[in-house]
């Protein structure tokens, strides 16, 4: 599976919602792995962090 901020590059891209990106990953096989999703999640809390 592609990197997050390439997933997230797509879906703006293509203004596609990000579940169809992962059904068409899926589809081909390939599946998000443990150290993107913690990377996902860190993002995420840095990004809330900011906002606050």
């Amino acid at each position: 599976m592609p990197s997050f901020a390439i997933r997230q590059e797509v879906q703006e891209r293509y203004n596609v919602d990000r579940r169809h990106i992962y059904d068409w990953f899926h589809s081909k096989g390939l599946r998000v792995t443990k150290e993107d999703k913690r990377a996902t999640v860190e993002l995420k809390t840095d990004a809330m962090r900011l906002n606050v």
